[in-house]
């Protein structure tokens, strides 16, 4: 489970930033809060805020680190032999597209963007990873593994620092050890974990393997949002078990649903597609009415293209990021995927949610803790800021109560983070001809 996310300089957030799932000692639905060890982690972030006021910018912060771990290897300098690392893959990756700092000033946009995570690895070690790119590649790179045995300290595997000359490893076999420092030493674009997998070292593969598990969806971009509901679990159309859960899963907020139906077949060109229906009930109740799933409403498309991330995350125990989880979705629906989440039965395997969200009812609804609730709010200098619910703290020196009207008072204005409406006074005088 992800515990803390840290960055620093990214877009338009310059200074530190942290998105804390550890729980606060507070007394609110204290069942949904999940044990792991020492902590005690959350299973839901909610993320509010005004348009451009740097909700997405938290999410792609998360993608982004993912993204250089995942594929720093790729990058490969026209001067430098890769050694056969990048034939995994037609990218042609640049630095630009693992360095975005704040660029609303002349320092920062020279200095080292700064990612950094801890969580609960699938093995239930605590795992703190993190590293310093810039426009010349990784200046830092840390990694500390501790044990899950009781009293373990963390072990530091990889130490670097690129002003300092340093590159060092503990816990890996002198051999692979030999090995990272021939790969890493000419690439100072690379990160090590990524050249985990690639060199199969398994200390570092356990870690990398997290990273790849985070699943990442943008409502808000309508390209995305195509590529992402064209999503169909695999097997669909052979398993008849995996459509029986399908089926519950789309009942469960629409009763009309009865069946699915998913056939493999040519279309003119002679190519294999596959055809879903939608079978729903008949008036009379003596039959079903298949509809092709692109003639289906957009909110029940995009929630079909979640099932099959979701049924992978609540086997996993991952964690999914959703950026405006709640478009084309009715506040009723949000609240019955969140309980997805919160609840324990439903979730045994502690998977976690992070989403986007304007809608303030939610926090009506009381299904959140306020170290659930989040904002961000951006300033007149183009700096974001991100802090949480139960963080924050009134004009008069309180913190929020847990009986508040979060949702009266948020929409008010009492926690910020909502958008400066000005008149529109360019329509008038256009009207005028001014």
């Amino acid at each position: 489970m992800l515990q803390q996310f840290n960055f620093t300089n990214y877009r338009s957030f310059r200074d530190d930033t942290s998105l804390d799932l550890t729980a606060a000692n507070i007394t609110e639905f204290e069942d949904t809060v999940v044990t792991e060890g020492r902590e005690k982690i959350l299973p839901v972030i909610a993320i509010y805020g005004a348009n451009a006021s740097g909700k997405s910018n938290v999410l792609s912060a998360l993608q982004e680190m993912c993204f250089c771990v995942k594929y720093s290897h790729l990058l490969v300098k026209e001067d430098i032999n890769d050694g056969g690392l990048a034939t995994d893959s037609h990218m042609k990756l640049k630095m630009e597209d693992f360095y975005s700092p704040f660029r609303f000033d002349s320092k920062s946009v020279n200095e080292p963007t700064e990612f950094e995570v801890y969580f609960t690895d699938f093995n239930g070690k605590t795992v703190n990873y993190g590293f310093s790119i810039d426009k010349d590649g990784v200046s830092e790179e840390w990694l500390f593994i501790t044990s899950k045995s009781r009293g373990s300290v963390p072990k530091q595997m990889i130490r670097r620092n690129r002003d300092e000359n340093i590159l060092e490893f503990s816990g890996i076999p002198k051999k692979m050890e030999e090995n990272l420092k021939i790969a890493v030493r000419p690439r100072p674009e690379c990160l090590v974990l990524s050249l985990g997998p690639v060199l199969s070292i398994k200390p570092l593969e356990s870690v990398y393997s997290w990273f790849k598990s985070l699943r990442f969806i943008d409502y808000g971009n309508i390209l995305n949002q195509l590529k992402v509901n064209a999503v169909v679990p695999a097997g669909l159309s052979e398993d008849e078990k995996l459509r029986s859960r399908l089926t519950a899963y789309l009942a469960s907020f629409d009763n009309s649903i009865i069946g699915v139906s998913a056939e493999k077949i040519k279309d003119e060109n002679g190519n294999t597609k596959l055809k879903i229906d939608i079978l729903h009930r008949t008036v009379d109740g003596n039959g079903a009415v298949p509809l092709p799933l692109d003639d289906e409403s957009d909110g029940t498309k995009k929630m079909f293209s979640l099932f099959g991330y979701l049924e992978s995350l609540m086997s996993s125990g991952s964690v999914i990021v959703i950026d405006e989880l709640n478009a084309k979705l009715h506040p009723l629906l949000v609240r019955h995927l969140l309980t997805m989440f919160i609840d324990k039965t439903k979730n045994p395997n502690h998977a976690q949610l992070i989403f986007t969200c304007h809608d303030a009812w939610l926090m009506k609804a009381r299904i959140l803790r306020r170290d659930e609730i989040w904002f961000t709010e951006k300033d007149n200098c183009g700096l974001s800021n991100l802090y949480s619910l139960v963080d924050f703290v009134d004009e008069d020196g309180y913190k929020i109560r847990k009986d508040a009207d979060y949702e009266k008072n948020y929409l008010l204005g009492k926690y910020g983070a909502i958008p400066v409406l000005e008149s529109l006074d360019m329509f008038a005088e256009r009207i005028r001809g001014e």
